[in-house]
């Protein structure tokens, strides 16, 4: 408790005093996309990222930190590299309330979370067990005949400074977007997406309906697909951080997906030791 009421503190004297500025090409805060943090590029960290998501359980369909957080839970699938992966914010209803989240980061690390993504597998709803269904899925959100929509926004605020704002930078979008790109995911049981131990289709042969590969060197037992928007920030000085996001979607009407405006919005205390 004591963390959360000082970093709730710190975080609306620090706001206040910087005014969120706007630093969006501040390469001392995070990578940007044409970087490759660690020799990976952001499609191959997207992989591991989902890869990391999706290999915690759900047990009793309330224990994943996406859905149920607690700060034990911020060590959870972590692989020893040098990103520290964070679990992204549950979606809800809009209603403006800040989710407080607390976690203990090694120093020297890079913290990374999906901002707003899409992870697609054959394992998952009926409409996604060929090609062109993986590649619907990659882009229900975020494209309209190859162009950007603007069916979503978000913003990220990461110490103090504002990093992507799409109702103010609509390039947004495009500017921190990963292309979508084909992969293989394995999933914990009981999964998070309702993925059950049946047979599911592996497509052998892709066409060039996604022609781009996550991490070629990927081997889950489904076939599937990557996309969105991601935040990597640079390796983190021992101390604490703050990494604000929030995101807003309208509704959708792809099947499996909420047909209701949406939003997450939640506030990393991170503590870097």
């Amino acid at each position: 408790m004591k963390y959360l009421l000082t970093f709730s503190i710190f975080i609306l004297f620090y706001g206040y005093l910087v005014g969120f500025n706007d630093v969006y090409s501040d390469n001392n805060l995070f990578f940007s996309l044409d970087e490759q943090p660690f020799n990976k590029t952001y499609s191959e960290w997207a992989n591991w990222w989902w890869q990391s998501h999706i290999s915690i359980p759900n047990y009793d369909g309330n224990f994943h930190p996406r859905e149920n957080y607690d700060t034990e839970k911020c060590n959870l699938a972590q692989d020893g590299g040098p990103i520290w992966f964070l679990p992204d914010g549950k979606e809800k209803p809009r209603d403006d309330i800040v989710e407080q989240r607390t976690c203990i980061v090694p120093e020297g690390k890079s913290v990374m979370v999906q901002i707003i993504g899409s992870g697609c597998s054959t394992g998952e709803i009926e409409n996604v067990k060929t090609e062109k269904g993986l590649r619907d899925c990659a882009d229900w959100l975020f494209k309209e005949n190859n162009k950007f929509t603007n069916k979503y926004d978000f913003e990220v605020i990461f110490d103090g400074a504002k990093i992507m704002d799409t109702k103010t930078n609509p390039s947004d979008r495009s500017t921190f977007y990963v292309t979508e790109c084909r992969t293989n995911l394995t999933y914990a049981f009981p999964s998070i997406y309702n993925v059950n131990k049946g047979s599911h289709p592996y497509i052998k042969d892709f066409t060039n309906e996604i022609p781009q590969y996550c991490n070629p060197d990927a081997s889950g037992i489904f076939n599937a697909t990557i996309s969105g928007t991601y935040f990597i920030s640079k390796p983190l000085k021992s101390g604490n951080h703050t990494l604000y996001v929030k995101t807003e979607t309208a509704p959708s009407f792809f099947i499996g997906q909420p047909t209701t405006e949406r939003q997450t919005l939640y506030l990393y205390n991170l503590i870097v030791k």
